[in-house]
C-alpha cells in the first residue's frame, strides 16, 4: 500500500479522479464531524489566539480513514463508484477479519 503522497499525487493530477477525491475528504470531514468521529489532537502554538499555555486543540481525520482512501485509488474505486458509496465504505466499520 501507497501512503499519503499518493493523496496529494492524485489531487495534484487533476481529472476526474481528483475531483472525486477532494468530494470523498471533503464529506469525510463533515460527516466524520456530525459523527464525533474526528481525532482530537493537541498541538503547541503559542501565537495562536486559541492556545491555551500554547497548546490549541484541534481536529483531524483518522488516519485509517486516509488508508482507505489510499485503498480506494488503488482499487479504482473513484472510477467505478459514486463518491458517497466510497465515503459510506470508508466511515463503515472494518469487515470481521479484515485490517482496514
Amino acid at each position: 500500500m501507497g501512503d499519503q503522497h499518493d493523496l496529494v499525487r492524485t489531487l495534484a493530477a487533476g481529472g476526474d479522479r481528483a475531483h472525486g477525491l477532494a468530494e470523498a475528504i471533503c464529506l469525510l470531514i463533515k460527516d466524520g464531524a456530525e459523527l464525533g468521529a474526528l481525532e482530537t489532537h493537541e498541538i503547541a502554538d503559542a501565537g495562536h489566539p486559541d492556545a491555551v499555555d500554547g497548546v490549541r486543540t484541534v481536529k483531524r481525520v483518522p488516519r485509517i480513514w486516509l488508508t482507505r482512501l489510499e485503498r480506494a485509488i488503488e482499487l479504482g474505486a473513484f472510477e467505478r463508484l459514486p463518491v458517497r458509496k466510497i465515503v459510506d465504505r470508508i466511515l463503515a466499520p472494518p469487515l470481521p477479519g479484515a485490517e482496514s
